[in-house]
Formats: C-alpha cells, sequence, structure tokens
C-alpha cells in the first residue's frame, strides 16, 4: 500500500476549549454521560484539487480512505465522509463501500494507525494513495 498523507477535516471540530474555565468556575455542575464511538472507514476515489498537496496531481483521480468518528451504532454517514474528503482538498467524491471499526481497533501500517487515532481525536482523516487510479 502506498500512503502518504493525512489531512483531517479541522471545520467541524466539536472539541470545546471554554469547558475547562467554565468547570474552574463552577459554572458546569453535571455533564451528559459520554458518548461511545467508533469509526466507520469508507473506501472511495476522488480527484485532487491543487489544495489536495503536492504530492497529488490535480485533476488526477486517487484512491482514498476516509476515515469518520460517529457515535457508536449509527449508520455511516456518507455526508460526512463527502465534507471531511473535501475539506482535505478533494472533488468529485466517489464512495464504493464502507466498514465500521470500534474504537479499540488496530489497523494494520502505521499511516491507518496514525489516521484512525486522528479520526477518534478530531472526528476524521483522510489518506489518498500515492499512483494516480489508471483510466
Amino acid at each position: 500500500m502506498q500512503v502518504t498523507k493525512i489531512k483531517t477535516l479541522k471545520e467541524s471540530q466539536s472539541r470545546s476549549r471554554e469547558l475547562p474555565r467554565f468547570a474552574a468556575a463552577g459554572k458546569v455542575r453535571a455533564m451528559a454521560s459520554p458518548k461511545t464511538f467508533e469509526v466507520h472507514l469508507f473506501l472511495g476515489s476522488a480527484t485532487a484539487k491543487e489544495s489536495a498537496g503536492l504530492e497529488w496531481t490535480p485533476g488526477a483521480d486517487y484512491s482514498l480512505l476516509i476515515l469518520a468518528r460517529q457515535p457508536e451504532g449509527e449508520a455511516p454517514d456518507e455526508a460526512l465522509a463527502r465534507r471531511s474528503a473535501s475539506a482535505a482538498g478533494w472533488m468529485a467524491i466517489k464512495l464504493e463501500r464502507s466498514r465500521r471499526l470500534p474504537a479499540t481497533a488496530m489497523p494494520e501500517g502505521e499511516a491507518l494507525r496514525a489516521a484512525f487515532r486522528e479520526a477518534l481525536d478530531v472526528g476524521s482523516a483522510v489518506v489518498a494513495y500515492r499512483e494516480p487510479l489508471r483510466k
């Protein structure tokens, strides 16, 4: 497997940096129970935009793995996967299939493990193969 770069969706991060300040001020009395998450792994292809990075030729099609964190038990959110890939510099995103991975999964390969950890941490990650798809 040839993998070079991982990009993440930063715009939709839901982590709040304000919570510790409110908690320290005593303004937060009770918090909802934490949700259990899993990662949905989408296999797809997309066309690189210039913002995808120097490693990819703009206008060429590449295979992608899109990892999206979702609450446990939810159906695969294809719209979230597409938004994640678009924010990472891809367009004309085609999803072929998806697979659900528990938060305790250990994917093979360092690039996939790093993408998995990043998806759990910030919500999504995109792994693009180096070689363009042949037409």
